[in-house]
């Protein structure tokens, strides 16, 4: 029912409701009325027969008994009507308030109706425009993620086509030559790890990351990482220093090659965004109840407000993307789902710009099992 609807019909109650209360507070009046001349009547008979007994001769006495009783009997018949007449108006009076308590009830019960239906008309509304407004974002989000990701991709291919079509006039230089080829496959490298974040990107938003668990060693995943990005951090003339725990402290039930990825992950960020000659640290703590992995640099850092979403898919902080463009955006959503999935925890931290991160790995000794 509309709220006009709903108006319409407590309308119609309420006027149903007076006119059953008019007519029953007419029946009280018409009955107290009658009480009324009924009392006075049984007064007046009472006052005659007083007169009467006053003026008859005592010889008289039978007569006056006989009146005397049908005066009594007169007087009894009175005080019934009287009585019934008091019991109707009791019964009246009460029905009113019956009514009237109904009425004022279905009053009640009416506005909390129409303050209900309004109160969820107006939450559907709210509802409704916010899941309009998360529809739109997501909508742009995903048209900004697919420009990014096309723009990236795109980036490559122009050093790749200007090496590939100088190659055959360097054909008889050889360091030309070589330092052509080493341009392709530096781009063709890039162009591989931007699809492998694509396709992983791809797997956390649709649930179908697997992950192949086996028992490893945490320092043998950590000296794979540290490999992988070594050639970067000596171009860059950083400094890494590494602080692991000896012997088999470090073992974990998990999948070898995605926390490979994890930390390859972190630690590439750390040295896209320290400056040259910057100071990155890689070091792994063991308790009776975790495994904690922290990768520190005193690079460019990140805002509060970047920290809020910086493990979301396809969030870059602006400054990061000015200093090393090239990127997607998801390898830090890639880390947090891989983490997750092995029952950990990450955490990144900063105390703001060029201030350096901080982040830290957790798993449970039981990760995994």
């Amino acid at each position: 029912m509309d709220e006009r609807n709903a108006a319409g019909a407590l309308h119609v109650t309420r006027r149903d409701s007076t006119s059953r209360s008019a007519v029953a507070t007419q029946s009280l009046a018409t009955l107290e009325a009658h009480a009324v001349l009924l009392r006075a009547e049984v007064a007046g008979l009472r006052a005659e027969l007083a007169n009467l007994r006053d003026r008859l001769p005592p010889r008289g006495g039978g007569d006056l008994l006989e009146a005397n009783e049908q005066l009594i009997l007169a007087a009894l018949r009175a005080q019934a009507v009287a009585e019934a007449a008091e019991r109707h108006r009791e019964e009246a009076a009460a029905r009113k308030r019956s009514i009237d308590g109904r009425q004022r009830a279905g009053t009640r019960a009416q506005h909390g109706a129409l303050q209900e239906a309004n109160g969820l008309l107006v939450a559907s509304s709210l509802q409704a425009q916010a899941q309009e407004t998360r529809a739109l974002e997501a909508h742009a989000q995903a048209l900004g993620s697919m420009a990014t990701a096309a723009h990236e991709l795109r980036n490559p291919l122009t050093p790749i086509r200007l090496a590939a079509g100088m190659l055959g006039e360097a054909r008889d230089d050889l360091v030309r030559f070589t330092r052509l080829r080493d341009v392709i496959e530096a781009e063709v490298v890039h162009i591989a790890r931007l699809v492998d974040d694509l396709v992983d990107g791809s797997r956390v938003v649709s649930g179908k990351l697997r992950l192949e668990y086996a028992d490893v060693n945490l320092a043998s995943v950590l000296e794979s990482a540290v490999q992988t990005c070594r050639p970067a951090m000596e171009s860059r003339h950083q400094q890494l220093v590494i602080d692991l725990p000896a012997g088999d402290a470090m073992q974990l039930h998990a999948d070898y090659t995605r926390l490979v990825q994890v930390f390859t992950n972190l630690l590439d960020n750390a040295s896209k965004y320290t400056p040259e000659g910057g100071r990155i640290s890689l070091v792994a703590v063991r308790s009776p109840a975790a495994l904690t992995v922290s990768v520190n640099d005193n690079g460019i850092g990140v805002p509060a407000d970047a920290l809020l979403r910086i493990f979301d898919m396809f969030v870059q902080d602006s400054a990061a993307a000015a200093l090393r463009p090239g990127g997607l955006g998801i390898g830090l959503a890639i880390v947090r789902e891989l983490v997750e999935a092995h029952g950990g925890t990450v955490v990144g931290s900063s105390g703001g710009r060029d201030l350096g991160s901080t982040f830290v790995v957790t798993f449970q000794a039981s990760a995994g099992t």
